[in-house]
């Protein structure tokens, strides 16, 4: 299922099937009650983390890796803070798909 969550939805979207037959595309438009237009939703080919606040300095997100983490900037000069496991010397890829997506 997907969970839709945005500070421009109504609360307690809930949750959408996911269609057993997936698009050969990287993207899934996903039809929702009370929403006018379809989202489109990333498909990864991994685990995706919902950020969990309050996840500062002191006290990091685990998160596993591969992983796509879906968070929120709340507000000027928010820091989201997450540790991953690797090995020393081994190097990791980081992308910021935010404007891909629309968001500002």
């Amino acid at each position: 299922t997907i969970e839709l969550r945005g500070h421009n939805l109504p609360p307690a979207q809930g949750v959408v099937p996911v269609p057993k037959s997936l698009p050969m595309s990287d993207h899934l438009l996903v039809h929702a009650p009370q929403v006018a237009n379809p989202v489109a939703v990333a498909i990864e080919p991994h685990a995706v983390v919902a950020e969990q606040e309050p996840n500062p300095l002191d006290r990091p997100q685990a998160v596993p890796v591969p992983v796509t983490i879906c968070g929120v900037i709340q507000e000027r000069n928010d820091r989201d803070v997450y540790t991953i496991g690797v090995k020393k010397g081994q190097p990791i890829h980081i992308t910021l798909d935010a404007v891909s997506f629309g968001s500002p």
